[in-house]
Formats: C-alpha cells, sequence, structure tokens
C-alpha cells in the first residue's frame, strides 16, 4: 500500500469548504421563493435538488480527475480514513451546543444532500449521523482501477 492513505479526506474537507461557500452564496439566492404576502421562503425541494447535483458534481470531479489512477485498496483504506474523520466530526457537532460547532459542520458539507434526504425520509437522529458519515467517501473506490501496477 503506498502512502495514499490522506488523498481522499483532503479532498473531501476542500469539497466541503468549497461546497459551503457554493451553497450559502449562491444556492441561497436560487432556492428563495417571494411569496404573494411579501415574505420569502426557501422551496426545500429546489434545495434538495441543488444540493444532489452539487453532490454528483464533486462525486464526479474527485472520482474522474482524481482518483482514476489509484488503485481500489488503497482508495478503500482512504475513504476509511475520510469515514473515521467525518464520524469524529459528525459525533463532536452532535454532543457539541457551543460555537465552533458553526465551523466544525463546513467540513462535512460536500455531502450535506444525504442527511437533508434521509430527514425528508422522516429518518432523524444518530443514524443519519451515521450513515452521513460513513457512506459517502466510499463512492470514490469504484472509479479506480481494479488491478494494482507495479511501478
Amino acid at each position: 500500500m503506498r502512502n495514499s492513505w490522506y488523498k481522499i479526506p483532503l479532498y473531501c474537507l476542500i469539497a466541503s469548504l468549497v461546497s459551503f461557500q457554493i451553497e450559502t452564496g449562491f444556492f441561497g439566492r436560487l432556492a428563495v421563493v417571494h411569496l404573494a404576502d411579501g415574505s420569502v421562503t426557501v422551496d426545500h425541494t429546489r434545495w434538495l435538488i441543488l444540493c444532489l447535483i452539487e453532490f454528483i458534481a464533486f462525486l464526479l470531479i474527485g472520482g474522474f480527475l482524481f482518483f482514476r489512477k489509484e488503485n481500489r485498496r488503497d482508495l478503500f483504506f482512504s475513504a476509511s480514513a475520510a469515514a473515521t474523520l467525518n464520524f469524529v466530526i459528525g459525533l463532536l457537532l452532535r454532543l457539541s451546543s457551543e460555537l465552533p460547532s458553526v465551523y466544525l459542520s463546513q467540513l462535512l458539507n460536500w455531502d450535506s444532500v444525504i442527511p437533508q434526504f434521509l430527514s425528508t425520509l422522516g429518518i432523524r437522529g444518530g443514524i443519519v449521523t451515521v450513515i452521513a458519515s460513513l457512506f459517502p467517501s466510499y463512492l470514490f473506490v469504484p472509479f479506480g482501477k481494479k488491478e494494482e501496477t507495479e511501478e
């Protein structure tokens, strides 16, 4: 195994910071709806669709541009490191009610459509934290090569 355990966690952290900026700066304007009575609200369906498009874009960019040349075994170990990091951050967010949780939540933002979708289905609580922190990073594994080439 090469020393590539950090690649998926690093990509996920960078993608999350970029995703947070996209969602707060751009998606916020697209999802806002002005009602007839003059009030303003957010169209949750539109927000969910925008976040799903963003999630798929980050998944495809990471998979095809950054992880295509890696072998699947290395990507699996890297995804495991990312899942562990996401689980720890998610657990800290769940247990913390302090101000730093606002900053920590930016680190888990690229896959934010998963907990949003699960809550739309009525699934809440700790199971959402577990699924959202463990599942997404493993989606990069199929993009890797099947066989390891000797270097």
